[in-house]
């Protein structure tokens, strides 16, 4: 089965190369099409989180934090059965941890993690070294300011800055929305620190010239590997937890189901 590469995405290329990628999850997940039958808990809270903060509006005079914990609540009753149903310790975990992230956000005073509408970008990435097209950038990106018509600000969340991949998504961000005649957009980074008692703090990214120009080159030498049919186990600290641990190790698919 050959794959075509056609779209690129800070998902995509993490997945073949970031911190907690490996060209074989990338050809179970893109290739194959397959995800977990079951949700990680991280993701949903991370989601979780983001849609309470949408909803109630972070930081704004009606905001209580106990309306944001009801929004939560009733996230993780829709969700759950697409996690662990019958784990109902496991739940109560979860809700104690969205709501340990929520009242960090609430006491930090950071207002979003995104904003609304999202709108969509489209762009070709070229090399940076011959200017060959190499495939399209795809993203839907937030804080787009209907006055100015223009996206001013960009940012991403990360439990641990050590990662790579917000990185590598911020200068995504940054480059698919660049215009010659026009200011960059402001990227920040939104950090979470996961101690007993969370805490969240939001830092402003500076990428330089080299740093945006390696960061391009890498991702040129990932879709060259992509597009050869690279898809070979990378294993590291991040196999004990990936979701296609047994079919990579065994063949067992049981836990596998189609991306829909």
């Amino acid at each position: 089965m050959k794959y075509q590469l056609e779209t690129i995405s800070a998902s995509k290329l993490g997945t073949y190369n970031g911190a907690f990628g490996c060209p074989k999850k990338f050809w179970f997940s893109y290739v194959l099409g397959l995800r977990s039958k079951w949700k990680g808990t991280s993701l949903a809270i991370g989601v979780g989180v983001g849609r309470a903060l949408q909803v109630c509006g972070v930081g704004s005079a009606g905001a209580s934090l106990a309306k944001w914990f009801g929004t939560w609540e009733s996230y993780c009753h829709e969700v759950w059965q697409d996690i662990h149903p019958d784990d109902k310790l496991g739940r109560e975990k979860m809700v104690d941890k969205g709501k340990d992230m929520l009242r960090a956000f609430y006491t930090s005073g950071i207002r979003s993690i995104g904003g609304i509408p999202e709108c969509e970008v489209r762009r070709v990435f070229h090399c940076p070294d011959t200017g060959e097209e190499l495939a399209e950038y795809v993203g839907f990106l937030d804080w787009y300011d209907p006055v100015l018509h223009r996206i001013t600000e960009l940012k991403t969340v990360a439990a641990h800055k050590s990662n790579d991949t917000w990185l590598l998504q911020l200068s995504l961000y940054q480059w698919a929305t660049e215009e010659e005649d026009r200011e960059p957009a402001k990227i920040s980074l939104i950090q979470i620190n996961r101690a007993k008692t969370p805490r969240v703090k939001s830092e402003e990214v500076h990428l330089s010239d080299n740093q945006n120009l390696w960061i391009k080159r890498c991702v040129s030498k990932t879709i060259a590997s992509i597009r050869d049919q690279h898809f070979y186990e990378r294993p590291s600290f991040a196999c004990k937890s990936c979701d296609f641990r047994n079919a990579c190790i065994d063949g067992d698919y049981s836990n596998l189901i189609e991306r829909s």
